[in-house]
């Protein structure tokens, strides 16, 4: 059974994956929604684990096992990005790119 925490922390990576999509889309239109998608989806997996980053760095002692949890969170925030933030964003922003008419399928990455 999936506990309500982890359907949680999935959501909140999609969401903030979407919003940063959304932010970009309004502010680097001109970017191309591949970059977009890819930027959005980092960045959106990366915010949660800013925190235990930041402890991380800030109080570790520098030793082996610190080393070794730190690769651990950014590990897990590549791979939570390619399996949670990565699809919502390519969705999103290949919709807003086919709205405005500037998708062309034959520079398509699919």
């Amino acid at each position: 059974m999936i506990s309500g925490s982890l359907i949680f922390g999935l959501l909140l990576i999609a969401g903030f994956s979407l919003g940063l999509a959304l932010i970009l889309d309004t502010q680097a239109p001109k970017m191309m929604w591949q970059r977009r998608a890819l930027i959005a989806s980092l960045g959106g997996a990366f915010i949660p684990m800013l925190l235990p980053i930041a402890v991380l760095l800030i109080e570790g002692d520098w030793q082996a096992e610190t080393f070794i949890l730190l690769m651990a969170l950014i590990i897990g925030s590549l791979m939570l990005a390619g399996i949670v933030g990565f699809p919502v964003t390519y969705w999103f922003c290949k919709r807003r790119e086919a709205a405005r008419g500037n998708l062309d399928p034959a520079k398509d990455f699919e």
